[in-house]
């Protein structure tokens, strides 16, 4: 099976390193404090903005501060690693697909496969800069996409293209039956796993 697999959020633990510089970031450098509470109905990966109240400025001051050390230093969720590695072995083609894109002096596809490397995340391609996951699924004839964003879950599915959209603080309250939602690695691992037979 051809897996589309995103990469923040879904294998690495991304909202919870970018909050933690997030708050540091606003306290120390906009002068403000603010409380995070995480509603569930975030529906893509711009919920930075909207949990601390930037603008457009702040969020590329920001980036332009933090993005390689969040690329460098994020851990990846609880056997992602593991898990992945296993489905690539059993001959599975892994696909990761990110709209991480280059931004002031970070080349993102070099970083990320330092990253993935340092890991020893086994997959067959890594394709950054995405602005459409789904055009980007059709070229690479993905079977199935995991990811956390309600939007591109959404938008898959309703093209026809399996999908399985990865649990969290910002999207738990986003539901759609077209849409299963997973809670853990293994989790994928057994469901990729009944969908051979």
């Amino acid at each position: 099976m051809i897996l589309g697999i995103d990469i923040d959020d879904t294998i690495s633990n991304t909202c919870e390193l970018l909050v933690e510089y997030g708050k540091e970031f606003t306290k120390n450098c906009l002068n403000r404090d603010k409380t995070i509470e995480f509603n569930g109905n975030l529906s893509n990966h711009f919920y930075l903005e909207q949990l601390f109240g930037w603008n457009d400025e702040e969020t590329g001051e920001f980036f332009k501060k933090y993005y390689k050390r969040f690329v460098e230093n994020v851990n990846p969720k609880p056997d992602a690693i593991e898990t992945i590695n296993k489905l690539h072995d059993e001959g599975h083609k892994i696909v990761l697909i990110t709209s991480r894109d280059n931004f002031a002096d970070v080349n993102a596809k070099v970083e990320t496969e330092k990253w993935l490397k340092k890991q020893g995340l086994k997959y067959d391609e890594l394709i950054t800069d995405v602005s459409s996951k789904y055009q980007t699924c059709l070229k690479y004839n993905v079977e199935l996409f995991i990811d956390d964003s309600y939007t591109n879950c959404m938008e898959m599915s309703s093209n026809g293209i399996k999908t399985l959209m990865v649990d969290a603080k910002y999207n738990y309250n986003l539901n759609n039956e077209k849409i299963r939602r997973v809670y853990s690695w293994p989790e994928i691992y057994s469901i990729i796993n009944s969908e051979r037979k």
